[in-house]
């Protein structure tokens, strides 16, 4: 089975990269084994799912507000 993770890495320009990783043990022969690894680049699909988090917590407070709004309006 492979070992799935994700993982940052830092480039040669500063930036950050975050990468979504399947490593499985290959056979080499002669009783050895390696480790072969894919990676995916997936940095754009996380700041988008951070993004969408932080735009229904932002949404979600204001549905609170207006309501305690409402409901203090008609409490009089």
């Amino acid at each position: 089975y492979p070992l799935l993770h994700r993982a940052e890495s830092r480039c040669k320009d500063g930036s950050v990269k975050v990468m979504d990783l399947s490593e499985i043990r290959v056979p080499l022969g002669g009783g050895k084994f390696g480790i072969l690894v894919l990676s995916k680049d997936v940095t754009e699909e996380v700041k988008k799912e951070k993004k969408l988090v932080k735009e229904k917590e932002e949404a979600e407070k204001l549905v609170k507000l207006n309501k305690n709004l409402y409901d203090s309006s008609h409490t009089r």
